[in-house]
């Protein structure tokens, strides 16, 4: 009898262990969102009141090479405000690990600052209803960071350090595809090409990092190319070429905006490893 009560004890305690896990993992947040949060906020907090410009006018854009100029023209930011953040947010997005693993759907959010680089995003992984995989991308004052954490509670991934920092700053410049008052900041500096492509160059602190962008015949933005960003592989930092892809555009919110991005690495053998693609977000501002 002893026995059969000690049994049922520890099938009962497992059972509550196990739903009580059940119910952590289906529920959102946990400490690494939590982080995220508070970073987010620091950043609006050190941003506050800094962004000089006030609207995309012909005057603020003279200096940009023409083909960004035509792009701000044709995709209906010349007389609009200047943004002073972005809100993306990925509802649907395919991310791969490594090359070798098949892509997960995630849901990918992100905030974007203009007066300064600063940029946070939070990657939320979900199998059978759980919160499997946690990431947060930081890059905040110059410093910039990731982690990864298994269940919201393994930490399974962590790097930081100047080759994060410069990885982050140049993705901002890229996310700028998408809020481009951040392309009329102090920090960011032009080279004009030709008709279809021009380098910019981002600096921040002792970090400065340059990519290349490309244009369509009707002015739009389809793709940046860098050699200044650095794959993380297992703690090792490796220097690859990267490339983001920008597509379907299509006329939102008074814009004309790129509906579809898909972003890999060049590898040493040749091949392309896709590691980020999504064709269903949405993306908000917040205006002076």
């Amino acid at each position: 009898m002893k026995k059969r009560r000690k049994l049922l004890t520890v099938l009962s305690v497992t059972a509550i262990v196990i739903i009580v896990t059940f119910i952590y993992l289906a529920l959102s947040g946990g400490k690494l969102h939590r982080q995220y949060k508070d970073d987010v906020q620091l950043s609006f907090n050190e941003a506050a009141g800094q962004q000089q410009n006030t609207a995309f006018t012909d005057e603020a854009i003279a200096g940009l090479p023409l083909p960004m100029q035509k792009y701000l023209s044709h995709c209906g930011y010349v007389g609009k405000p200047i943004m002073d953040y972005m809100y993306l947010d990925c509802i649907e997005a395919k991310f791969a690990m490594s090359q070798d693993q098949s892509p997960i759907q995630i849901h990918y959010e992100q905030y974007n600052f203009a007066a300064r680089p600063d940029r946070h995003a939070f990657v939320d992984a979900k199998m059978f209803g759980m919160h499997i995989i946690n990431g947060k991308d930081t890059l905040m004052n110059g410093g910039g960071s990731m982690t990864i954490r298994l269940a919201k509670l393994f930490e399974v991934g962590n790097s930081s350090g100047h080759e994060m920092s410069q990885s982050q700053l140049i993705t901002a410049l890229a996310d700028a595809v998408w809020m481009p008052s951040l392309y009329l900041q102090d920090y960011v500096t032009w080279t004009p090409i030709d008709e279809t492509h021009a380098e910019c160059t981002i600096t921040w602190g002792d970090l400065t990092a340059s990519g290349t962008f490309t244009f369509n015949e009707a002015g739009e933005i389809i793709q940046f190319d860098t050699n200044d960003r650095y794959q993380d592989n297992n703690g090792e930092s490796i220097n690859l070429p990267w490339t983001v892809e920008y597509g379907s555009y299509h006329d939102v919110d008074g814009f004309r905006r790129s509906g579809a991005v898909k972003i890999y690495w060049h590898m040493p053998d040749g091949s392309r490893f896709t590691y980020f693609e999504c064709d269903n977000y949405t993306v908000s501002y917040s205006v002076n």
